[in-house]
């Protein structure tokens, strides 16, 4: 079975099943392991999960969706994910770097459901629009200083002239 995630797809995780032979070295997430699994290299080990559920103890894969991923499953996809058992795989959209790729499922994996929002990143269109030509100039000439400000920069003159003084009397009488 091929499965197509699309290009620039985004905030999806596919829920694989790992049944029969596991592929060596698929729970340590090593590119041959996953190559065997999904028919493909074009993955990002970082944004894919296995797990066994054995290791959740009491938890179903269900609640680890949603309290690991914060992913609520609706009713259909807790049907889905009710019985899974085993090891399973969950492919996050990010895996795919933004490029189409398909994955070609290998003996024993099988697709259970997409988990997330159907939402997918468009590239950014050129502006076409004539305020996007050439240079944008400071229309605004600079505003003059303030009476309040002069007065302020005059009386601080003032007080460092006066400071100078009194330390130079002080130094001459003593």
């Amino acid at each position: 079975m091929s499965l197509t995630i699309p290009a620039l797809e985004h905030g999806q995780i596919r829920v694989f099943a790992v049944t029969g032979p596991v592929p060596a070295g698929m729970l340590e997430k090593t590119p041959d392991a996953l190559k065997e699994a999904l028919g493909t290299d074009a993955l990002d080990p970082d944004f894919v999960d296995v797990f066994d559920t054995m290791a959740l103890d009491e938890m179903t894969v269900a609640d680890f969706l949603r309290h690991g991923y914060d992913l609520t499953p609706d009713a259909a996809d807790l049907a889905m994910l009710k019985g899974l058992d085993g090891i399973v795989l969950l492919l996050m959209s990010r895996a795919t770097k933004g490029a189409e790729v398909t994955l070609t499922l290998g003996p024993g994996v099988q697709h259970v459901t997409t988990l997330g929002e159907q939402a997918r990143l468009s590239a950014a269109q050129p502006l076409e629009s004539q305020s996007t030509q050439g240079i944008i100039e400071n229309p605004q000439p600079k505003s003059k200083k303030s009476d309040a400000r002069i007065g302020g920069m005059v009386a601080t003159v003032a007080l460092l002239v006066m400071m100078l003084l009194v330390g130079l009397m002080i130094w001459v009488g003593g």
